[in-house]
């Protein structure tokens, strides 16, 4: 029951709208960017210019949306051509899923295209839609299909004879096992930065109660470093500080009738993708913090604020 409560008052786009349309398309492509290494191999040359085509319309549509889900475009024209292109180039890929599915349901007719079809649709609408947040996690099921999808369509180009043998799927293999290892990393960094930053936080305030807000990464290791989670049912008391990691879900600004803020400490994240930083739009773990599971990390810190209590609350 808390949990069913928790997801209807997840703040979000409309379940209908346009944007959650794009967001799902997004993280489907997303999760799945090596369909569009691999569409180099398995497309003409007037597919190619039909896919062309249709990442330029994706990029004006984008372009003149101010949000997508909750995410609002940057107004420089520079980090908001770079945020629309991402959205765009990743709902690309989901709606060549889609098409793929359709397509092979078109050449082939029997049972196993059909239920290749419903696995990857069924996917994208319970991701999308029925789930309480748009992650990749949920789109994770549909990555088998996606698989076999490509390999029938090089088996049907090699049946037609239009197609080399199997080495030419090589360089699509390595360019999107270099993203998987990039995105990977950008999450292991993240985990690395919450850990660091906890422990320092923690041991600078040794002398003190340590509360914190947030959650995730940032959560686990503050309390294995000995901080206690932020609790209306638990009062704080004169002397004791609270950390609220900006980049976290779940934050509350404290009343200054009874806190201060002592400082604000900005961390710079090394490395070249993110796949939670909400002024980039990256979300790999709920759609609430952008409409993809990841991007180039923006040069935006990390920060960690440090509020000292001065009245205890009651």
């Amino acid at each position: 029951m808390d949990a069913a409560s928790y997801a209807q008052a997840v703040p979000g786009s409309n379940r209908w709208s346009l944007s959650k349309v794009i967001t799902g398309f997004a993280f489907t492509g997303g999760c799945a960017l090596g369909i569009i290494f691999f569409g180099f191999a398995l497309l003409d040359r007037w597919k190619m210019l039909y896919a062309a085509l249709g990442l330029l319309v994706l990029v004006i549509v984008l372009w003149l949306m101010n949000t997508v889900g909750l995410l609002r475009l940057p107004d420089d024209s520079s980090m908001r051509f770079e945020t629309v292109f991402q959205i765009a180039l990743m709902t690309l890929a989901g709606l060549g899923i889609i098409v793929l599915a359709v397509y092979d349901v078109w050449r082939h007719r029997n049972a196993a295209s059909l239920l290749l079809l419903l696995w990857v649709l069924g996917t994208y609408v319970f991701a999308t839609f029925v789930n309480w947040s748009v992650n990749a996690r949920s789109m994770l099921p549909m990555m088998p299909a996606v698989a076999i999808l490509v390999l029938r369509r090089t088996e049907a180009l090699r049946s037609d004879g239009r197609a080399r043998s199997l080495n030419h799927l090589l360089i699509p293999i390595i360019l999107s096992a270099a993203v998987a290892f990039l995105v990977t990393r950008a999450d292991f960094v993240q985990a690395q930065r919450d850990r660091q930053e906890a422990a320092q936080l923690c041991s600078s305030n040794s002398g003190h109660t340590v509360w914190f807000q947030g959650h995730w990464g940032f959560q686990y290791y503050m309390e294995a470093y000995g901080a206690k989670p932020i609790d209306k049912r638990k009062p704080v008391a004169v002397g004791d500080v609270m950390i609220i990691p900006l980049n976290n879900t779940n934050l509350a600004q404290p009343s200054p009738e009874w806190t201060h803020l002592r400082d604000v400490q900005k961390v710079e994240v090394e490395s070249t993708m993110a796949t939670m930083q909400k002024s980039s739009g990256a979300a790999f773990y709920t759609d609430v913090w952008g409409p993809m599971p990841f991007a180039l990390r923006t040069a935006i810190p990390d920060e960690f604020a440090v509020f000292d209590i001065y009245y205890g609350v009651k």
